[in-house]
């Protein structure tokens, strides 16, 4: 039984290597996913300036001083400044914001999930129809 020290003690030491393995692992997951969610908000930041940018130039073809003018110009404020609000946050603090906001107001949170929701079906039918639309012209070509 003189082994049986020498067993454990080697035992330990695999435990404490795939601890450390396994921690390793975790870590490396969870930076390629913060970077990955930072890539796509950053991805998405750029689109939405891209929104504000093509209404700015819709209220500039409108005439000058219009109510359509001025009302197009606000929304494009309103989404050029969302657009940089989402730029300069982290995604921790987006997901901390998130989760304040599901706190406080879980109604208000569930109703905007619904409608991102909706507005993405609505967004992936449109981008389906555009698809088939393209594929059935060309066959007709």
């Amino acid at each position: 039984m003189a082994n049986t020290p020498d067993v454990t003690e080697k035992a330990a030491d695999v435990a404490t290597n795939i601890k450390d393995v396994a921690r390793s692992a975790a870590n490396s997951a969870g930076e390629q996913a913060h970077h990955l969610a930072t890539q796509a908000k950053d991805a998405a930041s750029e689109k939405i300036a891209d929104v504000a940018g093509a209404l700015r130039n819709a209220a500039s073809d409108m005439k000058g001083g219009s109510v359509a003018e001025r009302t197009l110009g606000q929304i494009a404020d309103g989404i050029a400044d969302a657009s940089e609000s989402l730029q300069g946050k982290d995604i921790g603090q987006m997901i901390r914001s998130a989760s304040d906001l599901a706190r406080r107001n879980p109604v208000i949170f569930v109703g905007g999930a619904v409608l991102i929701g909706f507005a993405a079906a609505r967004l992936l039918k449109a981008s389906a129809q555009d698809t088939g639309s393209m594929t059935e012209g060309e066959g007709l070509a």
